[in-house]
Formats: C-alpha cells, sequence, structure tokens
C-alpha cells in the first residue's frame, strides 16, 4: 500500500518515521475496543493516512490481527474480499479516502454481517469535506469518529528533524514551521525541498513551496504534451 501510495509523484511520503500523536493514539485503540468502525477525518495535511496506518498496525500486533491497508484504484473489490477475507480469522482493514470509493466500501461494511462480533475492525479516513458523506454510507453501522488535527510546532520539528530529513540548521528549522502551520505534508514538502535546494531563505510561501516540489512532475507534463 504505502509503495503504490509513493509511485504518486504529487503524493509526500509514508514510509518516513512515525512520530508524535501518541493520545491520539491510545485514544484511537480505546474507540476500536469500543466499536468496530473507525472514521478518522480532518483537513487534507495533518497525517490522517500515517495515522491511521499507524493505528492499525499498532491495533494488529496487540491483538494478533491480520492487517490489510484497502486503497483507490478505481476498481471494484468484491471478488478480492471475498477470496482474501476469511471467516475463521480476525482483520484490521486500512480503507484510506473511503469518500473516493463509496461503493468498495459499502461492500467492505457488508462483511460485518456474516462475521462474529469483533473480529473485524475497519479504519477509515476522509479529510474533513467528505466527513458527512462518509458517516452517511456507514449509517447502519456502530462506529466511532476520531479528528486529527494539526500538529503543534515542537511536532513539527520534530518530523523535520528526524532522521528521515535531518533539517538541523534554525534559520531552517523556523522557516519551515512558519509556512507549515502545523500541516505535516507542507512541511514535508518544504523539508524536502530544503534539502535538494539547500537554500530555504529563498522560498518565503507556500506557492513558492508547491513550485518547487512539483517542478519536476511539471517538466514531464510538458514533454508529453511537447
Amino acid at each position: 500500500f504505502i509503495a503504490n501510495y509513493e509511485k504518486n509523484r504529487i503524493s509526500t511520503p509514508l514510509s518516513n518515521f512515525f512520530l508524535g500523536r501518541e493520545k491520539e493514539i491510545e485514544n484511537g485503540l480505546n474507540l476500536l475496543n469500543i466499536n468496530d468502525i473507525l472514521i478518522v477525518h480532518g483537513a487534507s495535511g495533518t497525517g490522517k493516512s500515517k495515522f491511521a496506518i499507524e493505528l492499525a498496525k499498532n491495533y494488529s500486533d496487540k491483538n494478533d490481527f491480520t492487517f490489510l491497508c484497502i486503497g483507490n484504484k478505481g476498481i471494484p473489490i468484491w471478488d478480492d474480499l471475498k477470496s482474501i477475507i476469511r471467516n475463521d480469522k480476525n482483520y484490521v482493514l486500512l480503507v484510506d479516502d473511503a469518500n473516493r470509493l463509496a461503493k468498495n466500501f459499502q461492500w467492505i461494511l457488508s462483511l460485518f454481517e456474516n462475521r462474529a462480533s469483533s473480529s473485524l475492525k475497519v479504519v477509515v479516513t476522509v479529510r474533513d469535506y467528505a466527513f458527512q458523506q462518509v458517516k452517511s454510507i456507514a449509517g447502519n453501522y456502530q462506529y466511532s469518529t476520531l479528528e486529527v488535527n494539526v500538529f503543534t510546532n515542537d511536532e513539527i520539528k520534530d518530523i523535520i528533524q528526524s532522521d528521515d530529513f535531518k533539517i538541523n540548521e534554525p534559520s531552517y528549522v523556523d522557516r519551515i514551521i512558519k509556512i507549515a502551520q502545523g500541516n505535516a505534508r507542507l512541511a514535508i514538502m518544504s523539508a524536502k525541498v530544503a534539502i535538494k535546494a539547500k537554500n530555504i531563505d529563498e522560498l518565503n510561501d507556500v506557492s513558492q513551496i508547491y513550485d518547487e516540489y512539483f517542478e519536476p512532475l511539471f517538466e514531464e507534463v510538458k514533454l508529453l504534451k511537447a
């Protein structure tokens, strides 16, 4: 799942080390013990997918469940679900961006109808604008919700100073924190640009970060149109 996610040149990485969110992880584990469905929602760039992966892995490790990820490939998955999901095993399923695969999400929820209680857990991510839509799809089932908020400045600092990025120069750190405003995606994008450019001071706002980060992709598109 992570490898396929990161093949998208527009996506920021999921393979970097997970930091922070200790209270949210603990809360998520407790909510999964209460209900079999957990809808994780929040604004774009707050790290919902990364958080949901860590939460689902944590739950599966603690409870001897099999962890499976379901992404959006634009194709029906019912036949795959029937062949992979066994009634004699326990599963945690991660459904990323559930609103983008609404029909598949409905099929996943239908798995509850023929299973023992608490033998299947489903962790769902959704952006806030589609939160009500996903809640509506899950309306016939008991579910919990968990909001993932923006990071604190200290948490952003921990991310960009980690071994994945090693941004330690104070002026770089301060600039990235100012640009990110608690948004992990912007922080990671800024860190990757800083590593490449070696001069974060030239990047004064968010639009410049986007331009620099996606410039290689824009060039590829130009070549394809030529």
